[in-house]
């Protein structure tokens, strides 16, 4: 088995986008998680935006986003080298269907790239799961994913890594890599 496995994981969204890649080393009795990098992005937000003013009128805003986040995506994958990406599936909540239709155009234009371009898989972990498995409860708020990202003694960030400017799409980008990791039913089965 290959140690250690370099994961890219997400929490998606064209607002905000939460990354980390952790690398993860099996031993005879224990899994060693290093998270080597971590930040978030905004695609609505990016600076970039602005330059495809021309082509939102002919392609639509979503279209141009879509480019944006694939050119992100490319920028990640291509400086860190994964080999797994995992992100947070799409959710609907209650009234909120443009919401979900945003997740699930972010999920499909990661799918897209990683297969056309890097021939990756790409494994997705729904919301709930991760929370049960990080936080102890599948309905756990932002603060209580907040306390237990502080707690979690098994995630150890390398020196780099910029700690004051963690925003919580980033800690829940390491909620998704620390469950995808651990969890019998994801790398490990992978590796067997």
């Amino acid at each position: 088995m290959k140690t250690p496995v370099r994961i890219l994981a997400f929490d998606p969204g064209f607002g905000t986008t939460g990354w980390a890649t952790m690398e993860a080393a099996f031993k005879k009795d224990t899994t060693e998680i290093l998270i080597t990098n971590i930040g978030e992005f905004g695609i609505t937000r990016r600076v970039g935006l602005a330059k495809y003013r021309d082509d939102r009128t002919v392609f639509g805003k979503r279209s141009i986003e879509i480019k944006l986040l694939q050119l992100q995506l490319t920028e990640l994958i291509n400086e860190h080298s994964p080999d797994y990406i995992v992100h947070e599936a799409a959710f609907v909540m209650p009234g909120r269907m443009t919401a979900f239709i945003s997740l699930y155009s972010w999920v499909l234009a990661l799918k897209l790239l990683c297969h056309n371009e890097y021939k990756l898989p790409v494994y997705e972990i729904a919301p709930r799961l991760v929370k049960r498995l990080f936080a102890g409860s599948g309905n756990a708020n932002k603060d209580e994913m907040a306390e237990a990202f502080k707690r979690n003694k098994n995630l150890v960030f390398c020196k780099t890594c910029d700690l004051g400017a963690l925003g919580e799409h980033a800690k829940d980008a390491c909620a998704v890599g620390f469950v995808f990791i651990t969890s019998a039913d994801f790398l490990p089965k992978l590796l067997k």
